[in-house]
């Protein structure tokens, strides 16, 4: 392993954050009944138990399907319902995944590109 870690579990925390409306990560903790320590450690593991998953469906109504997402679906499902949901914060999510996307599969990184050009122009 390289040492870098994928940002998915940091973008799928902020996700689950900004669902259950918490101000910080300490409180998102509290709020699906771990420590705050262990939102760190999921980071640095890159795996997030499905246990939480299963809280953030039962007490926000937000899917892990959701929270995972790729970007687009992720503004339908956390700010229609939610609102409040900061737009520069998506935009951060979506760039966040693009890069692990290049990283990782670089010919879907390609075909991601051509059809977010072609849903532009049209």
């Amino acid at each position: 392993m390289s040492g870098k870690t994928s940002q998915q579990p940091k973008i799928t925390i902020e996700r689950m954050r900004l669902a259950a409306k918490a101000k910080s990560k300490a409180e998102l903790a509290r709020m699906i009944g771990v420590k705050p320590q262990s939102i760190n450690t999921a980071i640095t593991r890159g795996k997030i138990p499905d246990r939480w998953f299963d809280v953030m469906e039962e007490k926000f109504g937000v899917t892990k399907e959701e929270l995972t997402a790729p970007p687009k679906r992720v503004k339908a499902a956390l700010v229609q319902p939610y609102g409040d949901a900061d737009d520069s914060s998506l935009e951060a999510q979506a760039l966040a995944w693009l890069r692990t996307i290049r990283q990782r599969d670089p010919a879907r990184y390609v075909q991601i590109l051509a059809e977010l050009a072609k849903e532009a122009e049209g």
